[in-house]
This record gives C-alpha cells, structure tokens and sequence, in this order.
C-alpha cells in the first residue's frame, strides 16, 4: 500500500525529479527489501515450492489438482543464501515449473473458485466476479477523470499483490483477497455509474414509448 501511494504522489506531484525523490526512493527500496528479507526467515519458500502447492495445504488433501509435480528434479538453491534470494535462484533454475506454479496461483486467487465448492458456489463466484472485473477494467483503463496517479497507484497495488501472491501462497478460503475488495468496488462502481449513464437514454425512450401505447 505504502509503495503505491508514493507512486501516486511521484506521478501526481512530483515533475521533475529531484535528489528528495531519489533519496525516498532509496530508503522505500532498501526498508521493502530488508523487511522481506527478514521475514522470510521464518517462513520457507523453498520448501513449499518444492511441494508444489498451488493452495496453501492442498498436498495433505485429496484434491491433486492444486498440486503440481514436476517432471525432472528440482534444482534447489544453497542453504546459505539469504531467504529474498531464494526464490529468484529458484526460479532461474526451474523456469517453466515456477511459471506454472505462479500462474496457477494467480489463477485461482483472481477467479476465487476452488475444486471444493460446490459447482453452484463456483458459477454464482463467477457470475458475481467477472462483470465486476470487467467493469473495473474499463473505468481504469478507459477513465481519463481518474488522473495518471490514481491510475498508478490502482496499478502499482494490484500488481504488488498479485506478485506477492504468486511467490508465496493462496490462502484455502481465499481471504488474502480482501485487501483488493475496496479498490475494487471504487473501481466497479465508477464503471458502473459510468455504464448506467450511457444505457440510461436508451431505456428512457424505449419505456418512454411503452407508456405511450396505453
């Protein structure tokens, strides 16, 4: 969150860059990397790649699917690397299994189905789910009335999570999507303010020469 508000303030602001600029951006970079680097010391990325869990559990379940195998073995990255290092060296040296793996969780954290709902709980997720996304889509891509900022801002924290999701893991009930809601519904309900403006002239006249037949 902090990183893309101080993109929308660099983007929005900020129009020459400056020495303060640089400076701020040093200190966002090395304090994200040094929190990150410190906190996956307690949690083994390696490990749950090599798992190939596409859900987080999802190997001591009977759902196979969320699993992923690989078909050679898995080069793995020395122990004594530093924790932020791992899975970029993981990475290089298992491409195409980390590519699925990554996509499959991006997957199913944005379409929020899962093989253990019930297939009426995945259709109405889907309904809900795809015209919001749709609409969200349009109003950012297509509303000049949100500024370049807030455009880079929406970006920068969509992106940052989805990221972040694809190197880590998908929660099982998929609560690690909340963070996303708020941004989403401003998004979709712009969209859809925006949608209901431009049908609204068409049902006016066609229930407008309804009522006049009777």
């Amino acid at each position: 969150m902090w990183l893309a508000f101080f993109v929308f303030v660099v983007v929005q602001k900020i129009k020459t860059p400056n020495a303060w600029y640089f400076g701020v951006l040093f200190f966002l970079a090395f304090s994200f990397l040094w929190a990150s680097n410190t906190m996956l010391y307690e949690y083994d990325l390696i490990t749950s790649y090599a798992q190939g869990e596409v859900i987080f559990l999802a190997g001591k379940t009977d759902y196979h699917e969320l699993v992923i195998h690989s078909e050679t073995p898995l080069n793995l990255p020395e122990p004594h690397l530093a924790p932020l290092l791992k899975p970029f060296v993981f990475f290089t040296d298992n491409p195409s299994y980390m590519l699925k793996l990554m996509g499959l969780k991006v997957f199913y954290f944005i379409a929020r189905v899962r093989p253990y709902y019930s297939i009426t709980h995945n259709m109405i997720v889907l309904a809900l789910f795809i015209p919001r996304y749709m609409l969200t889509l349009w109003t950012l891509f297509s509303n000049s009335a949100l500024g370049r900022g807030t455009k880079s801002f929406f970006m920068v924290y969509v992106l940052g999570t989805l990221g972040t999701i694809s190197l880590t893991i998908v929660d099982w009930d998929g609560r690690f999507f909340l963070p996303l809601i708020p941004l989403l519904f401003l998004l979709f309900g712009a969209g859809s303010y925006r949608l209901l403006l431009r049908i609204r002239p068409y049902f006016s006249a066609h229930f407008k020469g309804l009522s006049s037949k009777f």
